[in-house]
């Protein structure tokens, strides 16, 4: 497996429940004991996958607004944006169509296809979604 920190780890074991599982689906809560990294190294968010998936300090993504957060989008604009259990504040730089670019505060973990979603300090808090280009 790789981590975000480009480091390979591998999965020694993986418990639920303080139960030993071979393997885990989608939605459980695990632990796990890694080779190849320290504790110190993993933050809330970090990704493990197949494939090396690098932080980035700025995310090009299509947009899906809500119909109920009517609020005209321009660069300059704050937001945060949340994916893989990670957020950064954001601010846009550009916008053209349903597409815009968004400067991070924070580097994420996210690759193209990973989902994410705007959330600002009115109602309603989240008021588009994205997919990352």
């Amino acid at each position: 497996m790789q981590h975000v920190s480009g480091k390979t780890v591998t999965v020694k074991s993986i418990q639920s429940q303080d139960e030993d599982q071979a393997e885990a689906g989608v939605g459980t809560r695990v632990g796990l004991a890694l080779k190849g990294i320290e504790d110190t190294e993993i933050e809330k968010g970090d990704l493990l996958t197949k494939i090396k998936v690098a932080k980035r300090g700025s995310i090009e993504g299509k947009l899906r607004l809500s119909s109920l957060g009517l609020e005209e989008m321009k660069p300059g604009n704050f937001y945060w944006l949340v994916s893989n259990f990670s957020y950064s504040k954001a601010t846009m730089e550009n916008m053209l169509s349903d597409k815009a670019t968004f400067k991070l505060e924070r580097a994420l973990a996210v690759d193209k296809g990973d989902r994410f979603l705007l959330i600002r300090d009115k109602a309603p808090r989240i008021f588009a979604s994205g997919e990352v280009l």
